[in-house]
């Protein structure tokens, strides 16, 4: 999963546990980790490539929401939340929608100020953003950070027997040190970064692993370049998992050195996790990250500072451990999925008193 369907799970999972009747409207793919949670899974077309075929899908929608006492919407994504303001319309039901990165690429951006309502932002940067570029009102922009799972995202779960089972499921050594990338295989995850890095690091260290997890379209470029390179050896394509706890256990140093973010999740996870974070310093990373005490952080696409920092904590192993606590502190901290729920759950009571 992305991070937004990460966050809508652990956001759905929270609300039911908090007593509320939760519908998820889904494109394509229902979600199997939500299955017997919310009461029911939708399947609309949200990616046609015919615009008045939303017209159509909003019907949809608002049928949904009169058939089952559907009391407030919530959007995570631009499409999902032009639906949600057509269905204000239809049905008086009011809604939200999540930022989850800049939308840099978003057309008309002020025209957005006035078709949504209220937004949630997960980090001051892109509240920052969409108060100043698409031209929102403060009062209608609300940063709530996004949270993960302390239960599950936690080291004391995986002891060491387990950890190297699953080191030798990937055919790595005891001693050999492993750095991940967690993440869908796009240009703007930065897999490519890390691939460049990677000579500089293999030359220091040459029982490292580099371990890409996640699928997209971009991997056989990323293969063609390893082979380039001559670091087949050093690379593992673990594809899509689901186990991610288990993939950052069996990490020493995970990387992020995405070229567009919001608030990743994966860092958060990876903090809960006591792993040190190299990531790139954009978006709301430094909201995240404070460079040199939890974490550490580059220009993005500065490959020697990458490469630089990973060696970094490759060789000092004290700092690494020291630095992977203090994230776990600060995720602990600031990044619960129980304060990312609560606060949601109060913005959805507000804008139902003021609706």
């Amino acid at each position: 999963m992305g991070g937004a369907e990460t966050h809508v799970t652990g956001l759905a999972k929270g609300l039911v546990q908090r007593g509320h009747t939760v519908y998820l409207a889904v494109h394509r793919n229902m979600s199997p980790q939500l299955d017997g949670i919310v009461k029911k899974q939708f399947i609309l077309d949200f990616r046609s490539k015919n615009p008045l075929s939303y017209f159509n899908l909003a019907h949809q929608v608002a049928q949904i929401v009169q058939e089952n006492g559907i009391d407030i919407l919530h959007a995570h994504q631009r499409t999902s939340g032009y639906v949600a303001a057509y269905v204000k319309y239809l049905t008086q039901v009011p809604f939200l929608v999540t930022i989850h990165d800049p939308w840099n690429r978003a057309y008309g951006k002020k025209m957005h100020a006035k078709i949504y309502d209220h937004i949630i932002t997960v980090s001051e940067f892109l509240r920052t953003r969409f108060i100043s570029e698409f031209g929102f009102t403060p009062r209608k922009v609300h940063t709530i950070y996004n949270g993960a799972d302390q239960a599950l995202y936690n080291p004391a779960n995986y002891d060491l027997m387990k950890i190297a089972a699953l080191r030798q499921e990937f055919q790595i050594e005891p001693q050999d040190k492993v750095i991940s990338l967690i993440a869908r295989l796009y240009k703007s995850k930065g897999q490519q970064y890390l691939i460049e890095a990677a000579p500089r690091i293999v030359e220091r260290f040459p029982q490292v692993h580099f371990l890409l997890v996640g699928d997209g379209p971009h991997e056989n470029l990323l293969r063609q370049r390893i082979q380039e390179l001559r670091l087949t050896d050093h690379f593992i394509f673990s594809g899509y998992r689901q186990d991610i706890p288990e993939m950052i256990a069996i990490s020493d140093i995970v990387v992020r050195p995405s070229e567009m973010e919001g608030l990743p999740i994966n860092v958060i996870e990876a903090m809960l996790m006591a792993k040190p974070v190299v990531a790139s310093r954009i978006a709301g990373v430094p909201e995240m990250i404070e460079h040199g005490v939890n974490g550490l952080m580059a220009e993005v696409g500065d490959v020697a500072s990458l490469a630089e920092h990973i060696l970094l904590l490759l060789t000092d192993e004290d700092r690494r451990v020291e630095m992977g606590l203090a994230a776990r502190n600060t995720a602990l901290e600031k990044f619960s999925i129980e304060s990312c729920v609560g606060k949601t759950e109060a913005l959805y009571f507000d804008r139902l008193k003021r609706n």
